[in-house]
């Protein structure tokens, strides 16, 4: 009987699977191999050479979307949280994005440690300020459950919780949340946007292309010390500090919606993501790439690999670009490792394994 039993649930879960597959969007997967190519081909241009980063003009084009594009797509696949309630949303999200942030800090901080005259008031720094996203992202998921579950009018909830992020200063919460929120609307109008593909990648698109040719590392760098500033000075520093940052927040934006729905156009137009490829199930593997990257990539080979002196476009077009999907690749068996077992997957990836 209980073998049996055992059989049934394996025929169950591959079922579910199956369904799960068949209804999976592989052009979103795309876009997230996408983005985390992205988040790589930016460190690369960030750590390889000795220069400020932000005067890279390959930096600065990444940086003006590449985030945004992120956590709207953490946006759009969270539109269900507010069906769970508050015990269920808090175990979920701090599994998925915390306790991963959490464990892999600590194995790092730990290594670094030892290669290193390193104290405990480093060790507290890096577990706390490691991996931001995934913390803002989590801030994130709560703001917009607050938003949809506490107020009647939702319109009235978002427009409360945007503007309680702009004092959310860590981990770019303030940068971010209004990003999420716009991967929520992408959601609940994605079939709209997949009609119009061509004609929301054309206008953000061009949109995008002249914010572009004024955006420069001047948006990096609010002004400092604003609270000394004479009375008189103050609300020219205010306005010169508004403007940069919705100037900011704008280009992601916009941005955001030209890449996800130039995708969609390219995916529709010429037939591309219509099946499970395992490049395109790269994507599913975000996570644990942006982790391990922060490794490989920002801390050992930030140490070692300099390419100063390199010619501007071999460097940025086919150095950069190259090493980046070397590190992405490399970042594959790792996270196969970690899911070989339960608890590695649950502790370091935030993920329930089931074994058939």
């Amino acid at each position: 009987m209980y073998t049996e039993r055992k059989k049934e649930r394996k025929k169950e879960r591959k079922k579910e699977r199956k369904k799960e597959s068949a209804a999976r969007n592989y052009t979103l997967d795309a876009l997230k191999l996408f983005a985390i190519f992205l988040v790589l081909w930016g460190h690369a241009v960030q750590y390889f050479l000795s220069s400020k980063y932000y005067d890279e003009p390959v930096y600065r084009i990444i940086y003006s979307f590449h985030m945004p594009l992120f956590m709207a797509l953490v946006g759009f696949f969270s539109t269900k949280l507010p069906t769970l309630n508050w015990r269920e949303v808090l175990k979920k999200k701090s599994v998925q994005l915390l306790l991963p942030a959490l464990s892999f800090s600590i194995i790092f901080a730990l290594l670094l440690m030892c290669g290193g005259k390193l104290g405990f008031g480093f060790f507290k720094d890096y577990v706390f300020y490691s991996f931001w996203f995934l913390k803002s992202a989590f801030i994130c998921c709560i703001l917009y459950y607050i938003a949809v579950r506490c107020f009647r009018n939702k319109a009235i909830g978002y427009f409360v919780t945007l503007i309680l992020c702009l004092v959310i200063t860590y981990f770019k919460v303030n940068d971010m949340y209004p990003c999420f929120l716009l991967g929520v609307w992408l959601h609940n109008n994605y079939d709209l946007v997949k009609s119009r593909a061509a004609r929301f990648a054309l206008i953000s698109g061009a949109i995008f292309l002249v914010m572009l040719l004024f955006w420069g590392p001047t948006f990096w760098h609010f002004p400092s010390g604003i609270r000394k500033l004479p009375s008189a000075e103050m609300p020219r520093a205010l306005a010169v500090l508004g403007i940069k940052y919705s100037y900011k927040l704008i280009i992601g934006l916009v941005g955001t919606v030209f890449f996800f729905s130039l995708i969609e156009y390219l995916a529709k137009r010429f037939s591309l993501f219509t099946r499970k490829t395992k490049l395109v199930a790269v994507g599913a593997e975000t996570l644990g790439i942006y982790i391990l990257q922060a490794m490989i990539l920002e801390t050992v080979m930030a140490r070692y690999v300099n390419f100063d002196g390199y010619n501007f476009y071999l460097f940025n077009f086919i150095i950069a670009p190259t090493l980046s999907i070397l590190v992405l690749l490399a970042c594959l068996p790792i996270i196969h490792l970690i899911k070989s077992t339960r608890v590695s997957a649950f502790l370091l990836l935030g993920r329930t394994i089931n074994k058939t």
